[in-house]
């Protein structure tokens, strides 16, 4: 009897673990390509409204300013947004972010055709007195009303100078302002630095309005640096003036008077040059001139180490759209424009470019699909078309007609796939790129795990041969 049971208790766990093993192998064995990592970062142009919905439809939003963000997202996320430029796009690294940073900096050009500057993509733009609609250089002299700073040193400055209103400067009020002898004035923030950057720069200072920053002193005889408030609610400006300051250690150098004004309401600020002449360096040619916000991501650059400035020249930075009584009316229509009599004024023909081309993924499998995006680019103020024509290893594969309307961007998204494993050199309309298909065709099951399958098998084994053993030895 002891026999009987001792079989019948064998028989039932043999059973059992092929019922077991039944029940595992057909997942274990059924292939699937596993999940590729296909994070991206993307340079993003921002519909009027649609904040938060890209804030839902990616994974992170790293950095927002104006119409423009850099995202983190999967590559189906990318695909799939609705009513967005994708500018540009690359695998997650370092290099990518780098990367989408600089062209984030510099994606726009000014509607007023400022010279040598990009457009600010938190909005920020900028006019000066040599462009049709720009300010007027309206000197404001506080040398004998204004309080005296006390700047006189080097690389030194004050903190603390009540503004004398609230003032908004890249989303952030403040009441106070910081100034410093090197040609700027800034938000609590170094003011000791001498050593120009041009911007929009990560490094210190940041948060500052760049007047002349150059390594400036006000320790030679006549120099000084004055500040006053002017006006009333909601009209105040805040004048800040350097008067006769000189490069260092050089008394001899040419004199310096600019100035800084800070205007209520509109939160405008406006650069005058009274006396920046003698040499190209009192020009501007190891200074900078501009604004930056508060991580040195986004900023307006007037000019870096170029002898950009002259006397009786105004600068103002400002939101659009840019007030009225900010315009000089004598510089509504230079007298050294010219345009063309079959041409309406400022209207510029078609000017049609391909700009970021991306391939995603660049490595794929075979039969999985690959998708290549552009954007055509119109920087006209007339519309047109244009024929985007890909080739894939030197043969054409698709074209396309796309419309592009005055001052805008339509994206181009081409979807191919192929079999043979290699390497495929992508050509959209000039631009070079390429894909590389390896290995087979996935099927979309779950890869084989060889491991768990050995291990699960030896498991058997020993059971089996314990359960045996005993038996025996019960026989026995």
């Amino acid at each position: 009897m002891l026999r009987n049971t001792n079989r019948y208790g064998i028989t039932v766990v043999l059973l059992s673990l092929v019922l077991v093993l039944g029940l595992l192998l057909p997942a274990l064995l059924t292939p699937q390509t596993t999940k590729a990592q296909d994070d991206v970062y993307a340079l993003i142009q921002i519909p009027s409204g649609g904040e938060a919905t890209l804030k839902a439809a990616v994974e992170d939003v790293l950095n927002s300013g104006g119409s423009y963000a850099i995202v983190r997202c999967t590559s189906e996320q990318l695909t799939v947004l609705q009513g967005y430029t994708v500018i540009q796009s690359c695998p997650v690294s370092d290099e990518c972010l780098a990367n989408l940073t600089a062209t984030l900096k510099s994606t726009l050009v000014s509607e007023a055709g400022f010279p040598s500057i990009l457009v600010d993509p938190f909005g920020y733009q900028g006019i000066d007195s040599n462009t049709a609609g720009g300010p007027c250089f309206d000197w404001i002299d506080i040398t004998a009303t204004g309080t005296n700073t006390g700047i006189h040193c080097d690389d030194c400055g004050v903190t603390s100078i009540p503004i004398g209103f609230n003032f908004t400067f890249y989303g952030n009020t403040y009441t106070a302002i910081d100034i410093s002898s090197n040609g700027f004035l800034g938000f609590s923030d170094n003011l000791t630095d001498f050593s120009n950057d041009c911007i929009p720069n990560a490094g210190s200072p940041n948060n500052a309005m760049f007047a002349f920053w150059d390594d400036l002193i006000s320790t030679c005889t006549g120099a000084d640096i004055f500040y006053q408030t002017f006006g009333s609610a909601p009209n105040r400006y805040c004048v800040v003036e350097w008067v006769n300051n000189r490069f260092f250690n050089d008394c001899l150098s040419p004199s310096l008077t600019f100035e800084a004004v800070l205007f209520e309401g509109s939160n405008n600020i406006l650069f005058q040059y009274l006396n920046v002449t003698g040499s190209t360096r009192a020009n501007g040619d190891s200074a900078t001139v501009g604004i930056e916000n508060s991580d040195g991501i986004l900023g307006v650059q007037y000019s870096c180490n170029s002898p950009a400035l002259s006397n009786s020249l105004a600068l103002l930075f400002y939101m659009p759209p840019l007030d009225s009584r900010f315009r000089c009316p004598t510089n509504e229509t230079p007298a050294t424009l010219k345009v063309s009599p079959s041409m309406p004024n400022f209207v510029k023909p078609p000017q049609i470019t391909l700009q970021y081309l991306n391939v995603n993924p660049q490595q794929a499998s075979a039969n999985q699909p690959v998708t290549i995006t552009t954007n055509v680019v119109n920087n006209g103020d007339q519309a047109s078309n244009y024929n985007v024509v890909l080739k894939i290893n030197g043969q054409e594969e698709e074209n396309r007609m796309v419309s592009v309307g005055p001052q805008a961007t339509q994206p181009v998204k081409f979807t191919l796939t192929r079999a043979q494993p290699g390497t495929y050199a992508v050509d959209v309309s000039g631009q070079k790129g390429s894909f590389v298909i390896s290995g087979k065709e996935s099927t979309g099951g779950k890869p084989v795990n060889a491991g768990l399958i050995a291990f699960l098998v030896l498991g058997i084994v020993v059971i089996i041969t314990v359960v045996s053993m005993v038996a025996f030895r019960r026989q026995a």
